[in-house]
C-alpha cells in the first residue's frame, strides 16, 4: 500500500527521526531514522515506500543491563522520600514513605525505567544526527493517566510512547511541527470487569454484600488470592473463617479535571544530580496518574466506605501492582499496623535475577510466601509454604497415544516497560522462536500447536508464525490451558525465566522441553538457584539454544515415555518442583497454622 508522502518538517533538516510505528507521523519526503524496532510493524514493512537510514541500535548493550537495573532501582529510592515530601504537602497528610511506596511505587518504577529507555534513545538519536527533524504529538492531544493501570496500558501503545517521546524533545530544548490525533484517547475503563447481563450482576452485588457483611477485625482478608476457588473454600473451612475473602477485581474511578497548580508545586520539587533527573522530575509531576493527584481524596473516601478499616491482616498475589484502589487500602491499613502478606503468583519468583515485580513486593509486605524458594536481604520475612495454586494440580497420565506438540510462547510490550526487557530481547526471543520451527523435521512440524500469548502488542505474532508454517496451527485462549496440556504428548516452552505454565506441566509430570538464550540477561538466573536450571540442562530439559531443543525433540518424540522416566531425570524434576512449586498432602494445615500465627500476633488496638 502507498500513502501519500506528508511533509511537515523543517525543510533544512536532512534526516526525518520517525519515534513510532503510527505512519501518519512519519515524512516520507526524506531519508527516515527510525528510532527503534518498535517503529516497524512487522505486517506493515510494504505499507509504506520510504528510503531508510537506518534503525537505531539500543543505546546500551545489553551486559550493561546490571548496571543499569541497579542506577535506576538506586533512583527509584533517592527520589521517593522526595516524592513523600511533596505529596504529603499536595494533599495536606503526613503519610510514611511506605505508604507512598505501596501506593505509587509501581508507577513510579515502571515510568522511571521506561523514562530512561526513551532519554537514552533520544540521546542517541541526537548524537548521531544533530540535524534531524521529526513530528511531534501535539500538546492538545496529550493525556494524563486514569490510574497505573491506566498507565501500562498506555505504555503497550504507539500514540502514548510518542507523547512521551513528545514530551523528552521538547523538555531538552527542541522544537519540531506537531501533529493532531484523535487516537490518544485510552478509556478510564481500560481493564474494568464489565457485567455479563443484569442478573449476573445483581447476583455478583449480593455476593460482595454477603461476603462484606461476614469480614471483621480478626480475621486475615485475602483479596485476589491468585488460588484456584477450590483451594481458597478450602482454607476457609479450614481456617474456620479466620482467612476470609474480600472483593476483589479491578476498578477505577474516571478522569478529573487536571490540577495544573499542584502539578507545577510537586516540578519544583529540589532533586537531580544530572539532565535525565531533573527531565525526570519535571514529567513525574506533568505524567503522575490521576489517582495520586487529583483522584487523591476520592480514592480514600472511596476506600474507607467500602474497605474494612484496620484490619488484622490483608494478604493478596496479584493486587501490589495495578490496583490503586487496594494499594490505597493497604497502604493505609500498613499505617494502621495491619499485617501486610504477599503470596507468590509467578514462576519467575526466586529465579530471575532481575525482576522489579518481586523486589517492590519483598520491600512492602511484612511477611511473603513462596513455593519453596528464600532469599534475604529484604524487608519481607520468606516463609516458603506449599503453593495453594499449585495444589490442586493432578499429575497427568503419560500416554503415548497423544501427539501434539503443544508450544507455548509469550510476548510483551515492543516499547520498553522495565529493565531488562528490551526491544532487542524480544527481537532475539522471535529469531530463536523462528530457527527453532526451522530445524523441526517436517514430520514433527504438522503436530505442533502454538499457544500465543492472549495479547498481541503488535508484534504481529500470528502472522510471523504463518510465514514460517503456513499450515502451523494456532491455539486461542478460549480452550483452557489444563484441556491443551492433557491432550499433548509434549509441552514446549521457550520462555522458562518468564513463565508459570512450564512450571504447571513439570508438576503435573508432563514430559516438557524448554529452551532460551542465556545470553540476554532478561534470562539471568539468581545465584542460589542457578545450579538447579543446570540439573535441569543435564536432564535434557532445559536447552540454551532452539537447535539443540528440535534435535533432542525429534530423538525422543516416538519414545517420550522411557526418556521422560527414566528414574534420574524423575528426581531432578522433582528436586526442581520441592524448590519453585512445592506442594503437600497436609497443605491446609500448615497455611491454618501460618495464619493462626499471623493473627495472634497483630499490632493493632482494635
Amino acid at each position: 500500500m502507498q500513502t501519500k508522502p506528508i511533509n511537515l518538517a523543517g525543510e533544512r533538516s536532512k534526516y526525518f527521526l520517525a519515534t513510532t510505528a503510527l505512519e501518519e507521523f512519519w515524512d516520507t519526503s526524506k531519508p527516515i531514522v527510525f528510532l527503534g524496532g518498535w517503529c516497524k510493524r512487522y505486517s506493515r514493512k510494504l505499507s509504506q515506500q520510504y528510503i531508510e537510514t537506518e534503525t537505531l541500535p539500543l543505546p546500551c548493550d545489553d551486559d550493561e543491563t546490571a548496571e543499569i537495573f541497579n542506577y535506576l532501582n538506586g533512583l527509584y529510592e533517592r527520589i521517593l522520600p522526595e516524592l513523600t515530601l511533596g505529596l504529603n504537602d499536595i494533599h495536606d497528610v503526613s503519610h510514611s514513605t511506605r505508604y507512598w511506596r505501596m501506593f505509587i511505587g509501581p508507577w513510579l518504577l515502571h515510568y522511571i525505567h521506561a523514562l530512561y529507555d526513551r532519554y537514552l534513545t533520544i540521546q542517541m538519536a541526537i548524537k548521531r544526527y544533530p540535524d534531524f527533524t521529526t513530528i511531534c504529538l501535539d500538546e492538545s492531544c496529550f493525556i494524563v493517566p486514569t490510574d497505573t493501570m491506566h498507565f501500562i496500558e498506555g505504555m503497550k501503545t504507539d500514540i502514548y510512547n510518542i507523547q512521551i517521546y513528545s514530551k523528552i524533545l521538547c523538555e531538552l530544548g527542541n522544537t519540531f511541527p506537531t501533529k493532531k490525533t484523535k487516537k490518544n484517547n485510552l478509556p478510564s475503563e481500560i481493564c474494568q470487569n464489565n457485567s455479563r447481563n443484569a442478573l449476573h450482576n445483581l447476583a455478583t452485588k449480593f455476593c460482595k454484600l454477603l461476603v462484606r457483611k461476614m469480614q471483621n477485625n480478626k480475621q486475615v482478608l485475602v483479596y485476589n488470592s491468585y488460588l484456584p476457588f477450590s483451594a481458597q473454600l478450602e482454607l476457609i473451612v479450614k481456617t474456620k473463617g479466620r482467612l476470609w475473602p474480600c472483593d476483589s477485581g479491578y476498578s477505577t474511578i474516571k478522569h478529573f479535571d487536571i490540577n495544573y497548580e499542584a502539578r507545577t508545586h510537586l516540578s519544583k520539587t529540589n532533586f537531580g544530580s544530572n539532565e535525565f533527573e531533573k527531565l525526570l522530575v519535571n514529567l513525574i509531576a506533568s505524567d503522575m496518574p490521576q489517582s495520586m493527584m487529583e483522584g487523591f481524596q476520592t480514592y480514600r473516601k472511596n476506600v474507607f466506605s467500602n474497605y474494612l478499616h484496620k484490619p488484622k491482616a490483608i494478604m493478596s498475589a496479584t493486587s501490589w501492582h495495578y490496583d490503586d484502589m487496594f494499594k490505597m487500602w493497604a497502604a493505609e491499613s500498613a499505617e494502621y499496623g495491619s499485617t501486610m502478606l504477599g503470596i507468590q503468583h509467578g514462576g519467575n519468583y526466586g529465579s530471575a535475577a532481575y525482576f522489579i515485580q518481586e523486589n517492590h513486593e519483598l520491600n512492602i509486605v511484612d511477611k511473603f510466601y513462596s513455593w519453596g524458594w528464600s532469599r534475604s536481604g529484604c524487608r519481607a520475612t520468606i516463609t516458603p509454604l506449599p503453593s495453594a495454586k499449585l495444589v490442586k494440580i493432578k499429575k497427568i497420565p503419560l500416554r503415548e497415544d497423544k501427539v501434539d506438540l503443544l508450544f507455548i510462547t509469550s510476548i510483551w510490550s515492543r516499547y520498553l516497560i522495565q529493565y531488562p526487557f528490551t526491544n532487542e530481547y524480544w527481537t532475539d526471543y522471535f529469531s530463536q522462536q523462528a530457527v527453532f520451527l526451522k530445524n523441526m523435521p517436517d514430520e514433527l512440524k504438522k503436530y505442533i500447536k502454538v499457544r500465543p500469548h492472549r495479547e498481541d502488542l503488535g508484534w504481529d505474532v500470528i502472522l510471523r508464525l504463518k510465514d514460517l508454517i503456513p499450515e502451523i496451527r494456532i491455539e486461542g485462549w478460549n480452550i483452557p490451558f489444563w484441556d491443551s496440556l492433557k491432550k499433548c504428548r509434549i509441552l514446549i516452552c521457550d520462555h522458562p525465566l518468564n513463565s508459570t505454565t512450564f512450571i504447571e506441566s513439570l508438576k503435573s509430570n508432563k514430559p516438557t522441553v524448554l529452551f532460551y538464550n542465556p545470553n540476554f540477561a532478561a534470562n539471568y538466573i539468581r545465584a542460589e538457584s542457578v545450579h538447579l536450571y543446570d540439573k535441569l540442562k543435564e536432564a535434557d530439559i532445559l536447552f540454551d539454544n532452539p537447535v539443540d531443543a528440535a534435535k533432542h525433540l525429534d530423538m525422543v518424540y516416538d519414545d517420550v515415555k522411557n526418556w521422560w522416566e527414566e528414574p534420574q531425570r524423575q528426581a531432578i524434576v522433582n528436586e526442581f518442583i520441592e524448590r519453585f512449586a512445592k506442594t503437600t498432602a497436609g497443605w491446609a494445615k500448615e497455611w491454618n497454622t501460618e495464619l493462626n500465627s499471623v493473627l495472634s500476633k497483630s499490632f493493632i488496638d482494635n
